[in-house]
């Protein structure tokens, strides 16, 4: 890297791309080796077809795939899960972002206030897209509700609905950056705004209730609309998918500040654990594999009318899947991915 100009050569790019693709190609392509030969063919049950869905095409369709662009191609009618490998949506999400990000990281090192312009521009155009395609596909905030057919293929899934984790992202880098900087330097005529958050203890815990208290407020405005998905008007609708994802996002960019700035001591020794880490390092797997445990507990066992989700119920399925999840996606992580590193 050129550090006196500021720039990421061509060669600094690719190295960035090949890290972020080795990253993510073994799990991403040794579980699409083990869906598309074995898991839609393992059992059967009264929702199975859900479970072979997801190869449906491959025969045909399986060149986006290999470029991990599968969620960028919706076949037919936008079936959710539907394709090829749609379950992968989240590494191929993950690849994807990390294409524009050293140009963003470059315009950072160019100016700061540009980058966290460009980073701010990106939030707003976020929650604008979100509104629009709300508006579009009719959608609304019960998550279980019929009409929300095309949420996943048409917000969750596509590079353009994340601008605003990409945007906070980049001012939170931008902010820790300069709070590194403070740090070695000790200069604090040079970063006022940092030496003054710093040493303002209550400041800190300030931003951490109120992020903790937008995060509480985005996940309990679904409650009513999830009993009654057609309670909520259309433009109440557009609002709260425009806005709760950005907004929650910057919250936890909040909490997030609050802990590196010193201020929430416990909540950074509780996450810089070792196991904390380990279950962090995991979540590449875990992205793959919920969509496997999903197909192996509901598909299989649910009865063909579905599942009717009362509260315990919920819970309970919930709570058990999370649990699976996370204990398959630890074991595959020290069975494969650790033996590797230390071979390495």
């Amino acid at each position: 890297m050129d550090a006196r100009n500021r720039l990421l050569s061509p060669r600094d790019i690719f190295k960035i791309y090949c890290r972020k693709w080795l990253r993510l190609a073994p799990v991403y392509y040794s579980m699409w080796l083990v869906v598309w030969s074995m898991t839609s063919r393992l059992t059967e049950g009264p929702l199975w077809w859900f479970a072979q869905m997801n190869t449906a095409t491959c025969d045909g369709n399986w060149i986006p795939t290999v470029f991990m662009a599968g969620n960028l191609y919706n076949p037919g009618n936008m079936d959710p899960y539907a394709g090829c490998y749609q379950m992968a949506w989240p590494l191929q999400l993950d690849m994807q972002i990390a294409l524009y990000i050293p140009f963003l990281a470059m315009i950072m090192w160019w100016s700061q206030s540009v980058g966290c312009i460009i980073c701010v521009i990106m939030i707003l155009a976020e929650v604008v897209i979100n509104m629009l395609l709300t508006k579009h596909y009719e959608l609304t905030i019960g998550l279980v509700d019929a009409g929300n057919y095309f949420l996943l293929q048409a917000i969750i899934s596509k590079p353009w609905t994340k601008l605003a984790n990409v945007g906070a992202a980049g001012i939170c880098a931008c902010i820790y950056n300069n709070l590194l900087r403070y740090r070695l330097q000790g200069d604090q005529a040079q970063y006022p705004r940092v030496h003054a958050f710093k040493n303002n203890k209550k400041a800190g815990l300030v931003l951490a209730g109120v992020s903790f208290g937008v995060i509480a407020i985005c996940l309990a405005l679904a409650w009513g609309p999830n009993i009654d998905p057609e309670s909520a008007s259309p433009l109440v609708n557009q609002l709260y998918f425009g806005l709760t994802r950005p907004l929650f996002v910057i919250a936890v960019g909040g909490i997030l500040m609050s802990i590196l700035f010193g201020h929430l001591d416990m909540l950074r020794i509780a996450m810089s654990g070792s196991n904390v880490r380990l279950i962090g390092r995991s979540l590449i797997v875990a992205s793959i594999v919920q969509v496997l445990v999903i197909e192996v507990l509901f598909c299989g066992k649910a009865m063909p009318q579905g599942l009717y989700l009362t509260l315990p119920v919920g819970v309970a399925a919930l709570g058990g899947f999370v649990l699976v999840v996370i204990f398959l996606s630890v074991v595959i992580m020290m069975v494969f991915e650790f033996p590797m590193i230390r071979i390495q």
